[in-house]
């Protein structure tokens, strides 16, 4: 018989894998969706994003600035366009933490889907959205999303959990 710690963690890396395919597929949508305004695409996220010139170019379009870019295609011009785009994030008071240029540059998948993930809490989910009488603020535009459909729900629902 095997030991339940070994099957817990054999559980636990199978569902990891799982959720990594999950997250990177519906990154790579969410990154396309906004990527599609600078005439720009992404296949593989942890492959496109290595160069820096994607990831530029998403933050350029998130945020309506335009940002320096390196036109080489040596390690030292990904590394330093990877830099540009890590060093707007942090100008901008984004938390990076423990992600570096290299990090991206390599197609770290971890790092990579952090950074993405990172730029989706600040970009979308963090803006204000101006809802009937007044603006409602990143973690609460999903109770906001939902109440106009079911407001009964929403009373209910909000206080006691279910």
């Amino acid at each position: 018989m095997l030991p339940r710690a070994w099957f817990l963690n054999i559980l636990s890396f199978l569902f990891a894998d799982e959720r990594d395919r999950v997250q990177k597929k519906t990154f790579t949508k969410w990154v396309n969706k906004h990527l599609i305004n600078a005439h720009r695409h992404v296949t593989d996220l942890y492959e496109d994003l290595r160069d820096g010139h994607n990831l530029i170019s998403l933050l350029e379009v998130l945020s309506g600035e335009t940002l320096p870019r390196e036109k080489g295609r040596m390690r030292f011009h990904k590394l330093q366009n990877v830099q540009i785009a890590l060093d707007f994030l942090r100008h901008r008071q984004v938390k990076l933490v423990n992600i570096r240029n290299d990090d991206i540059a390599d197609g770290n998948p971890k790092l990579t889907l952090g950074l993405i993930w990172t730029i989706i809490l600040h970009f979308q989910v963090s803006s204000s959205v101006s809802v009937g009488r007044g603006v409602v603020y990143g973690r609460y535009c999903n109770i906001v999303w939902l109440q106009p459909e079911n407001p009964s729900y929403f009373e209910s629902g909000h206080k006691t959990g279910h």
